[in-house]
């Protein structure tokens, strides 16, 4: 009865992996969609990967865009000319347009981590003065709270540092 609990669990996993965004990739439309100019895009070409700052709009009729390349200096107060590139649209495989930085995942991943620590910590005999611990169970999920939001925090804020991108042809 077991096995068949654990193997249901297996089969769930494998029919979770089978679906994953990488293979539902195929199902996007191959058309492009207008990207506005200010947005960071990643492009793949068939040289390797472009990043940089659009500074004009890029629809399905164009041929090619300007962009700022990034990271480096801005490119919105003045026009420097070394900083921009052409990106000719032909050679381009796949383009990604950032929408944001990884923070929730960053908190996720801290806070799982910091509640583990702080279960181990303060579950065991590790802090305590002497050969008896008495400590209070309100104690304990204080600070196993408390251990859980800071590395959350600390999580959060290195999850930021890393951009998330979002597919557009």
């Amino acid at each position: 009865m077991m096995s068949l609990k654990w193997s249901m669990v297996v089969a769930a996993v494998v029919a979770v992996s089978a679906v994953s965004p990488e293979r539902l990739s195929a199902q996007v439309p191959v058309d492009m969609q207008a990207v506005d100019s200010g947005l960071v895009v990643r492009a793949w070409t068939d040289a390797g990967q472009v990043r940089g700052r659009l500074l004009m709009q890029l629809s399905s009729d164009s041929d090619s865009v300007l962009y700022c390349r990034f990271p480096g200096p801005s490119c919105e107060r003045e026009f420097i000319a070394a900083q921009t590139a052409w990106l000719q649209l032909g050679g381009v495989r796949h383009l990604d347009v950032q929408v944001g930085n990884r923070w929730k995942k960053g908190a996720v991943i801290g806070g799982v981590f910091g509640g583990v620590i702080a279960a181990l910590a303060w579950g065991g005999p590790w802090f305590c003065e002497g050969t008896s611990c008495h400590r209070s169970t309100g104690e304990k999920v204080f600070q196993s709270v408390k251990s859980t939001v800071i590395m959350g925090a600390l999580g959060a804020l290195i999850g930021s540092a890393f951009p998330r991108f979002e597919r557009r042809f």
